[in-house]
């Protein structure tokens, strides 16, 4: 379990690092305006990528992890590719307006990018979620910091060449994809092949398609639960502000990937346990165990966040955010409260429950939208800030009653 644990820890640091690295080297080479322009679209990428990953990808990797079919790969392969077709239509045709509800200056272009990133990167997604979901933290460890130091390093020329602009990034984004994508092609060639039953048959085909449209409907609910967590913030400040505002805002957010970085590391370790496991009694003590382990982590950082945020915003960010600095202390108490949300609904979703975690992060979703568009009125970011830290606490608790109330049954599962 340690060994595990450590690569997937290992695996969550280098995803963090890589992730943190290409904001930093955006933020400080755009303007707040042209960084929040780039937030608003990659808050829109974000929302069309539920109905691509929140759908299909969790569900069937919990029945790829307990059958290995070649069925439910094609599955995916298929939803993905009609999705794309689906949303460059949407681009295509509604693109402008979807973008006019925002103030700031934005090209039509940004969001047709966006919709071959659907498609160019499925292999390196797919691979991702084979590697995590079997268990295989090493070799997954490996694809993810790959695809971030190509990420980073073409980033990194284009500031060389005084070529970046929001444009040229989203252009370094989708090549980015399509090496990922070759790469995880070749790593699940490689070490997956032996793994996967390769024979074919329509019949089990349309089983798997049923089962994954099934969980599918509760996941994808929980995706775009989880992205009014994440993104909505950025939307409706979008639109009520300006675009330096969100720019803003999304600097105040920036520490907040360390606490998903701690809690996502015992999450992944967390989900295939509870999915095999038939024992409620031992899925209560090993959930309890990663949570007492998120919450304590969070707790030491939440302190480090607090003290030190002023330092970090200027060293990293620069002065021209230097607003973001009380948003990032305010934000001290997300170290603590995610872990709580995040274990307890990876939980749910791996004791085959995900309609209760769909449920909480419906009312919670619905909350945090309520207050955003109320206090941004009255408080500006704080009252976005507020409406976010509260609603992550209601679905941290709601979601921990449910897990509860199901393991103290102390039954075995089917």
């Amino acid at each position: 379990m340690l060994k595990k644990l450590s690569f997937s820890f290992l695996d969550s640091i280098a995803v963090f690092l890589g992730t943190f690295i290409f904001r930093i080297l955006i933020i400080r080479n755009f303007s707040p305006s042209e960084y929040g322009v780039f937030v608003i679209i990659w808050a829109i990428f974000d929302f069309f990528n539920v109905l691509v990953y929140g759908f299909s990808d969790r569900g069937a990797m919990r029945l790829f992890v307990r059958n290995k079919r070649i069925e439910i790969l094609s599955f995916l392969f298929i939803y993905r590719l009609t999705l794309f077709f689906i949303i460059f239509l949407i681009n295509s045709i509604f693109g402008e307006k979807i973008l006019s509800i925002f103030n700031g200056n934005f090209k039509k272009d940004y969001l047709i990018i966006f919709s071959f990133v659907y498609l160019t990167g499925f292999f390196r997604v797919l691979s991702r979620s084979l590697f995590e979901n079997l268990i295989k933290f090493k070799i997954l460890f490996f694809h993810n910091l790959f695809y971030y130091i190509i990420l980073n390093t073409l980033i990194f020329f284009q500031i060389i060449n005084n070529s970046l602009t929001v444009y040229n990034l989203l252009k370094t984004i989708l090549i980015a994809e399509v090496i990922g994508s070759i790469e995880g092609l070749f790593l699940m060639f490689i070490f997956l092949n032996r793994d996967i039953k390769l024979s074919f048959n329509m019949k089990r085909f349309l089983f798997y398609s049923k089962e994954i449209v099934n969980y599918g409907r509760y996941s994808m609910g929980i995706g775009f639960s989880m992205m009014f967590y994440t993104q909505i913030d950025s939307l409706v400040i979008g639109s009520f502000l300006t675009t330096r505002e969100v720019g803003i805002y999304d600097v105040g957010k920036k520490l907040l990937p360390i606490a998903r970085l701690f809690s996502n590391s015992l999450s992944k370790y967390l989900f295939p346990v509870v999915a095999k496991e038939r024992d409620l009694k031992k899925v209560r003590d090993f959930y309890f165990k990663m949570l007492k382990l998120g919450v304590g982590l969070g707790s030491i950082l939440a302190l480090f966040n607090f003290i030190f945020s002023k330092y970090i915003v200027l060293t990293l960010f620069g002065n021209d955010y230097i607003s973001a600095i009380g948003i990032v202390k305010f934000f001290s108490l997300y170290f603590i409260l995610h872990p709580i949300i995040n274990l307890s609904g990876n939980t749910l979703g791996g004791l085959n429950y995900p309609k209760y975690d769909f449920y909480n992060l419906l009312i919670t979703m619905s909350v945090n939208f309520i207050l955003d568009i109320t206090l941004i009125k009255y408080f500006g970011l704080w009252g976005v800030a507020f409406a976010t830290l509260f609603s992550v606490f209601l679905g941290g608790m709601l979601n921990f009653y449910r897990v509860n109330q199901i393991t103290t049954r102390r039954i075995k599962l089917g």
